[in-house]
């Protein structure tokens, strides 16, 4: 089971779960030039019982352990939903935001749903270099209590891949 557990490695995995809810990302490194993580395969973000409306997040260093510059390339790899007992899928209802926080100023870099992140590039990163990450997520209210209910005791796990290509 992936889901609290692995919540942070270099292809990394967001877990999440509401009142009975479980999420967590979890990272895994896809090597084309080496990448490290401050994580080292520990959950980037984890949070319990989260209700609609909460947020929470993680930070995470991301390292060009290579010897040359290249692009760095984030994706979610998996995404791995476990229902509550009502059938809701958690990932349907959370919104991830990933920001660039190495530097003054926040740059949001992604902003969409946990299955939408299929391969975003990240800019250019040179040999040694390092950038620092947060990964947010944010559990959307629905249009009722009842809405909402179908996500008790459901849980998400989400492995991220990180890469760097020439």
């Amino acid at each position: 089971m992936r889901f609290l557990q692995k919540a942070a490695a270099i292809a990394g995995v967001c877990m999440v779960a509401a009142p009975a809810l479980a999420a967590t990302a979890q990272e895994e490194t896809l090597q084309t030039g080496g990448v490290s993580t401050s994580k080292d395969g520990r959950a980037i973000v984890s949070a319990n019982n989260l209700a609609p409306g909460d947020r929470t997040n993680g930070t995470v260093v991301v390292t060009n352990d290579g010897d040359a510059a290249g692009s760095l390339v984030l994706r979610a790899s998996t995404v791995s939903d476990r229902p509550g007992p009502a059938g809701g899928n958690l990932s349907e209802r959370l919104t991830l935001v990933v920001t660039d926080i190495t530097r003054p100023g926040k740059n949001s870099v992604y902003r969409g749903p946990l299955r939408g992140l299929e391969g975003k590039t990240l800019g250019r990163i040179g040999a040694g270099e390092a950038r620092s990450y947060r990964f947010g997520l944010l559990f959307r209210e629905g249009p009722s209590t009842r809405v909402d209910d179908a996500y008790k005791s459901s849980a998400v796990g989400i492995d991220f891949a990180w890469a760097i290509s020439s």
